[in-house]
């Protein structure tokens, strides 16, 4: 055995697993990796990773359906002339199984510190996921599914810093839904939320994935928009408002129209003043008529 002695020493206690795998830096490897590191502490042939061999040197023959039947009764089984353990868990939210074959018989201290070390690992995978959907719901608007005003407060100045540093345009665009305060009165609240969701709609799929839809408050929407001159703001944001005039009507059998304010923001400027431009250019669109945009 190549790393027997590290096998003898492994306790089963999930603190020293943690700390085995951390000074390996096997959590920050991917996938592959780590199991190249369990082939080679448990001796073993090689792996099979749901269906895909992961060693040169795998077997002539292998029947996966004969293999899954048998896993069936036991995850430490005889497969021909070798030995094989099996692992289930979840990788990337799908269902996966892990052969380790051996030329021996896994004893038993191999077999638990397996079982550990895979569990842990479905452990942390775990853990991640549940922090990524935590992150997405804290920076989520849950109605309309843009970004919030919590994301707005904490990603939006990485975003400034990023335009001061590079050096290139970028734009914002802060929209209003014209007379909102009507459309929840008259046709009720729940046609309100259904003209919010739209709009998220439309903005999700028709602005580019570098552009950053936020739901600011209430009814108004910030759009901002990097490597977007004032001009090229301009034309998006009258596609939008067209948009959601059109989609409103077809989906509602309402008029919604919005105002907006763009600006094109200079180096050094703060989200306070940002704000403050936008909602003076807000304000005039607003006392132009309603249904304008005005930069």
């Amino acid at each position: 055995m190549r790393n027997g002695n590290c096998i003898v020493e492994i306790e089963e206690s999930l603190s020293f697993i943690f700390n085995f795998l951390k000074k390996k830096k096997l959590l920050k490897k991917n996938f592959r990796q780590f199991l190249d590191y369990i082939l080679n502490i448990t001796d073993s042939s090689y792996i099979v990773f749901d269906s895909v061999f992961f060693h040169p040197n795998k077997p002539e023959k292998f029947d996966l359906n004969k293999l899954v039947k048998k896993s069936k009764q036991k995850n430490v089984f005889r497969y021909n002339n070798s030995y094989v353990f099996l692992f289930n868990f979840k990788h990337h939210n799908q269902f996966k199984r892990v052969f380790i074959f051996k030329n021996s018989k896994f004893n038993k201290r191999e077999v638990e510190f397996l079982k550990s070390i895979f569990s842990f690992w479905d452990f942390i995978n775990f853990e991640r996921t549940q922090k990524e959907k935590l992150k997405k719901h804290v920076y989520v608007d849950i109605l309309t599914g843009v970004y919030n005003r919590y994301f707005f407060e904490n990603v939006i100045p990485r975003e400034l810093k990023r335009v001061e540093r590079y050096r290139q345009p970028l734009s914002a665009v802060f929209m209003d839904i014209d007379n909102f305060k009507y459309i929840n009165d008259f046709y009720g609240h729940n046609t309100g939320d259904t003209v919010l969701k739209t709009i998220g709609e439309i903005l999700k799929k028709n602005i580019r994935k570098t552009d950053i839809p936020i739901r600011y408050g209430g009814d108004e929407f910030l759009i901002f928009l990097p490597f977007t001159s004032e001009k090229d703001a301009f034309i998006i944001a009258e596609k939008l408002k067209k948009l959601i005039k059109n989609s409103c009507m077809e989906k509602l059998k309402i008029e919604v129209t919005i105002s907006a304010g763009i600006l094109e923001i200079k180096e050094g400027e703060n989200l306070q003043s940002i704000l403050e431009k936008l909602d003076i250019l807000l304000y005039k669109a607003k006392n132009s008529g309603k249904n304008q945009i005005i930069a």
